[in-house]
């Protein structure tokens, strides 16, 4: 995603929480167990928990390392995966620890990379202590941004528009593709696993964060059930509920070509969809799952998909839509042909001149 002058970055920095952009450490690393780092984790982080046999003696975490020049050697008392790490910087490089408890942790890594002679930040308070500046910067930085909303049921190709829109210079938040979800895309599900609730609002909080306030900023809708695996960010859903939208039209046929070569690409089938859609709260009947496999029997996939589209993602868009907040809607996008992306250039879609063609403020 390409920055754009007078970032909000400004306004929600890591100097805030005493460290600096997490970007600019040549290694970061997370200290927690490995399920805490699955979760969720700081941007880039790499995992070397602190375990009661990996912890070495005090005299061991004080053996001086190469300080002068050169990439640091690997040190003795330190597991093998931190000194992997730790081998290929330089002094010149700053190394961020953290974990959750407050640097009682951090510092069994901190010290020993210190007498390598490295500049080493250890994160106060540790992963509470972000975390709480995630949910302060969502509830900051939506407020300062303007949305409009490419409103369409899932499946419709969304993320190919996204990407022409990028490509020409806007300013694009993809919240489908921060989700993680591959199998039906739009469709939160517990089957489908994707990003953990605390992952997609640290996604969330970092894509805001590169955006400038004086452009508008594109972003697909999510419709989610109250029971769904993931939620928007409260202030950020109240934004986009606000926020004027460009009604996105594609027909189903041509929705269901762009699915199949989405499943494709991830090695998934057919009874890997509908054992997603199974999961959902509210499921598809054994009428709507037994018909779903006889149109694939019969006429491939294609067919299939198209018939779940209509049969079920579309009503269960309508029903769910329907309970939000009515937006104003600028005008209506109809496309016919969802053109793959060639390489790195997405191929244009005409149609978007009529949605570019006035600005919403």
């Amino acid at each position: 995603m390409p920055e754009f002058a007078s970032p909000l970055s400004s306004l929600l920095h890591p100097h805030q929480i005493e460290v600096q952009e997490f970007d600019s450490y040549a290694l970061v690393i997370d200290a927690r167990p490995p399920a805490e780092y699955e979760e969720d984790h700081l941007p880039g982080a790499v995992n070397v928990p602190v375990l009661p046999l990996a912890i070495p003696s005090r005299a061991a975490r004080g053996v001086p390392g190469n300080s002068s020049n050169g990439p640091v050697r690997r040190l003795e008392g330190v597991p093998e995966a931190l000194a992997a790490y730790a081998s290929r910087l330089s002094p010149d490089d700053r190394v961020l620890v953290y974990c959750h408890r407050g640097g009682l942790d951090s510092i069994v890594w901190a010290e020993p990379l210190r007498a390598a002679g490295l500049s080493v930040d250890v994160l106060p308070g540790g992963w509470p202590n972000y975390r709480r500046w995630v949910a302060a910067g969502l509830e900051v930085l939506p407020r300062g941004l303007s949305f409009r909303v490419l409103q369409a049921p899932p499946l419709s190709g969304i993320e190919r528009v996204l990407a022409a829109l990028e490509f020409q210079g806007h300013q694009v938040l993809d919240l489908l593709a921060l989700t993680g979800q591959r199998l039906v895309p739009g469709v939160l599900s517990r089957a489908d696993r994707g990003v953990s609730q605390t992952a997609f609002e640290s996604a969330v909080l970092h894509a805001l964060r590169r955006f400038s306030p004086d452009r508008d900023v594109w972003v697909n809708e999510l419709v989610v059930h109250p029971e769904d695996s993931l939620a928007l960010p409260s202030t950020l859903a109240q934004q986009l509920r606000h926020s004027p939208a460009v009604r996105v039209l594609v027909p189903a046929a041509q929705r269901s070509h762009a699915w199949q070569q989405n499943l494709n690409a991830s090695k998934a089938d057919l009874d890997q969809v509908v054992s997603a859609l199974c999961a959902l709260p509210a499921a598809p009947t054994k009428t709507m799952t037994a018909h779903w496999q006889k149109a694939a029997t019969r006429e491939g996939s294609g067919p299939a998909l198209t018939a779940i589209i209509e049969e079920f993602i579309d009503p269960r868009y309508d029903r769910l839509s329907a309970e939000c907040a009515a937006r104003p809607i600028e005008c209506t996008l109809e496309i016919d042909s969802l053109v793959p992306l060639r390489g790195r250039a997405p191929a244009a879609i005409p149609e978007l001149a009529a949605a570019l063609a006035t600005p919403s403020h």
